[in-house]
């Protein structure tokens, strides 16, 4: 890990003395070179990971081309880029969310890379994570993203939603933390569970049901316990786990072909299941009947990042993302532990990717590729690894010292792994657009969330409305 720095660090060095020496301050590996334009947006560590990945492609590709890295603004960056990709000039190669690839592969704007990553001698789908390389697949006629529909994007990484903890929060309260599997030789009765509340026993690597995750953010809660150093003792901002737990979802197709907003559900998802109503209720209520869980009025002024990495939240629900931040500003102790599940359920929960795609237009496609390989292989895919932003797309690669970093926090880095393994994009990857999903969302996460407005109401609100979008999309 250390050698592949140094590496990075040198190339970079010589690369940039080189050009500052050419004349014109034109680069002189570019000489006689194919010329691709990739472009991308990040933050200061990411960007400064994929200009070093550019520069060393330059300098030791033998395939003939000569990649210009343009750094874009987060801010804005698809509704940008779709008027550039619309236009006659435009990036070879860019960055794709899992929430963007539906719309612009229906727009046109992406090289259908099927029988390239087909034919590709050094990208294997078998060790790439299935639940990231089926968002990046779309058949715009029948609109699916089967695992043989076509495929437009490689993911650049793939970003699990875990549970964030305050390990020095836990143990005020008298909570003694284990890490132990089912099959460790050494785990007692106590200990075979997410948390214990009678032995007070928290084990980060099995899933907490949801009883126990709200027993212990009771415990957490400086309104329920005066012993807790947090002011509360659990936040999340998604229902997806809960009600993917149980079998429900936000959108189901009708007999007629339709598809329909299900989140109020009454129907039981099964023997010893709840309604998805049910359980998006069970979310509804950490905040506004529990208290154990800041609303979103509390916690949008400093961020819910913030809001953990400070002391005032005990637990918290983020993606891999967050664990740079993390690392860098909490001066308390703090692990990991898979997302809770129901007692009769599975495990569930979404995450966020981007991907490189390749403009539809282009005429460099095949060197635009290759240079996807090398972003989406083992070397790019180790780089980027070593920021701590994200996992590797490669399964191989994640169970190494590159991810897992065993000596830097968090110590359960394989819950991620895990997570990875069956957690699927959120609700704006289902459709080309989130035009069905305005209708709904601002007022979950204002109002609803907030305590203002019952479940209730917010069903006859917004359940007619939403439907009549969905319509749109079959029609």
């Amino acid at each position: 890990m250390e050698t592949f720095k140094k590496v990075l660090s040198i190339t970079l060095l010589i690369l940039s003395l080189s050009i500052l020496a050419a004349c014109g301050g034109k680069d002189p590996l570019a000489e006689g070179k194919t010329q691709i334009n990739f472009w991308g947006w990040g933050d200061q560590s990411e960007v400064a990971v994929f200009r070093s990945l550019v520069d060393q492609y330059n300098e030791t590709n033998e395939d003939n081309i000569f990649v210009n890295y343009t750094q874009k603004p987060s801010s804005g960056y698809e509704s940008s880029m779709e008027r550039t990709l619309s236009g006659s000039r435009a990036p070879d190669i860019f960055y794709v969310g899992d929430g963007t690839v539906k719309k612009w592969v229906e727009l046109d704007y992406l090289y259908d890379i099927t029988e390239l990553v087909n034919n590709s001698e050094v990208i294997d789908l078998e060790n790439i994570w299935p639940t990231a390389v089926s968002r990046y697949r779309y058949n715009k006629e029948n609109r699916t993203s089967n695992e043989t529909d076509p495929i437009y994007a490689l993911p650049k990484d793939i970003g699990p939603t875990v549970i964030y903890y305050n390990a020095d929060a836990l143990k005020a309260v008298g909570v003694t933390i284990v890490s132990k599997d089912l099959d460790d030789a050494t785990i007692t009765s106590e200990e075979q569970q997410g948390f214990n509340l009678e032995a007070k026993i928290f084990n980060n690597r099995i899933p907490m049901t949801w009883e126990e995750t709200q027993e212990l953010s009771y415990l957490l809660t400086k309104k329920h316990n005066a012993n807790a150093i947090t002011d509360y003792g659990y936040y999340t901002e998604w229902w997806f786990n809960y009600v993917w737990s149980v079998g429900g979802d936000v959108l189901t197709m009708n007999n007629n072909g339709d598809y329909e907003f299900s989140l109020g559900s009454e129907t039981p998802n099964g023997e010893n299941l709840p309604s998805t109503r049910d359980a998006f209720k069970h979310f509804v209520d950490l905040s506004t009947v529990h208290e154990t869980s800041p609303k979103p009025n509390t916690i949008s002024t400093v961020g819910k990042t913030n809001y953990f990495t400070t002391g005032k939240v005990a637990m918290m629900v983020d993606g891999r993302w967050s664990t740079v931040t993390i690392r860098k500003d909490a001066n308390f102790d703090w692990d990991v532990a898979p997302l809770p599940v129901h007692e009769n359920g599975i495990q569930a929960g979404h995450s966020g990717s981007m991907g490189f795609g390749i403009w539809k237009r282009t005429s460099k496609s095949q060197e635009a590729f290759k240079f996807m390989e090398y972003l989406s292989g083992p070397i790019g895919q180790a780089a980027q690894s070593e920021t701590g932003f994200n996992i590797p797309n490669q399964i191989d690669l994640a169970n190494t010292e590159v991810f897992l970093q065993s000596d830097q926090k968090p110590k359960n880095a394989k819950t991620f792994i895990e997570a990875a393994m069956h957690q699927r994009p959120g609700d704006w990857a289902y459709l080309p657009d989130s035009a069905w999903i305005t209708v709904w969302a601002p007022t979950l996460n204002g109002a609803v969330l907030n305590g203002q407005t019952n479940i209730d109401q917010f069903f006859n609100q917004v359940t007619s409305a939403t439907n009549q979008i969905l319509k749109t999309y079959t029609e």
